[in-house]
């Protein structure tokens, strides 16, 4: 006996599959890491808050959520002045200042490498493709070619950032010399693109 199925309860169950299909492949921007950024302390025994000019800094960060592309917020909060980026990078990171050179991924805002933020905005990088796990380290490097006093900040940043010499490191494998302080300078959010069932958690304290 030949069994007839209405045409359209056939292209309801069709509907419902797709959309669970598509439900199963969303993806949407999550913050993976981010931090509270301030201006800098005015706590007597705490040293000066450095300025920095043609000089790169790398900072490491640890993002709680993976996914298959990443992008980056710098915030001049609390400038006073206009913050001009000259070039900025994120990798995986390989061993303190080292990252993984075929990570390497060269940041753009607006399709530009070099970007100057107003007084206190932020500024959202365009996205990249770059794979990046769970509790893996990744580094954001950017450069400084004017002189730029650090105006926004986390000072107790209880993870490594690396201040090189003179000149453009953004893009090299490793900053041989480096000063290494234990703040972020500027960044404050990394978002990668994930599945929309994966949420953050945000913690606030003081």
């Amino acid at each position: 006996m030949r069994v007839r199925i209405p045409i359209f309860f056939l292209a309801a169950a069709l509907t419902a599959i797709a959309g669970a299909q598509d439900k199963s492949v969303s993806r949407r921007w999550v913050s993976a890491w981010s931090t509270s950024v301030h201006a800098p302390l005015p706590f007597p025994g705490l040293p000066p808050s450095p300025v920095f000019e043609n000089q790169t800094i790398r900072m490491l960060v640890k993002p709680t959520i993976g996914g298959e592309r990443v992008r980056i917020r710098l915030s001049n909060a609390f400038g006073s002045t206009s913050l001009p980026i000259g070039a900025a990078h994120i990798a995986l990171v390989a061993q303190g200042a080292k990252i993984v050179p075929e990570s390497d991924r060269a940041l753009t805002f607006g399709g530009r490498a070099s970007v100057s933020i107003p007084r206190e905005a932020p500024v959202l990088s365009d996205p990249v493709d770059l794979k990046v796990l769970p509790f893996t380290e990744i580094a954001v490097s950017i450069y400084l070619p004017e002189k730029t006093p650090a105006s926004t900040v986390h000072f107790w940043a209880q993870h490594e950032t690396y201040i090189s010499g003179p000149g453009d490191f953004t893009a090299k494998a490793d900053i041989a010399d480096a000063t290494v302080k234990a703040s972020w300078y500027w960044l404050a959010d990394v978002e990668v693109w994930t599945s929309d069932q994966t949420a953050a958690t945000v913690t606030f304290g003081d």
